[in-house]
């Protein structure tokens, strides 16, 4: 309606993003492929925006485990292994 005064819009509250819980992973690799990754990550984070090298590295394994979920198990995620499920010692050829 003319000459009616509406109030003004208040912004919506940022509401702030839950920060997954993030655990330690190790595992061997050789050394020269962990150079080229650490490489990899030096020259392409600004671009890519990808904050640290263990977010780097996160990406990369995700992004294999979607693949693999792709081709193995109809695009849908396997039941989640807690630490300490898988097979220690000599790997299985």
């Amino acid at each position: 309606m003319l000459g009616v005064a509406r109030p003004a819009e208040q912004p919506a509250e940022a509401v702030p993003k839950a920060t997954p819980k993030k655990t330690k992973v190790s595992y061997y690799a050789a050394a020269e492929d962990t150079n080229r990754a650490r490489a990899a990550y030096a020259h392409t984070h600004i671009y890519e925006g990808v904050i640290s090298f263990s977010d780097f590295v996160a990406a990369a394994v995700l992004e294999k485990t979607q693949r693999l979920e792709e081709s193995y198990n109809a695009g849908e995620p396997w039941a989640p292994l807690e630490p300490g499920k898988l097979p220690t010692g000599r790997p299985i050829l």
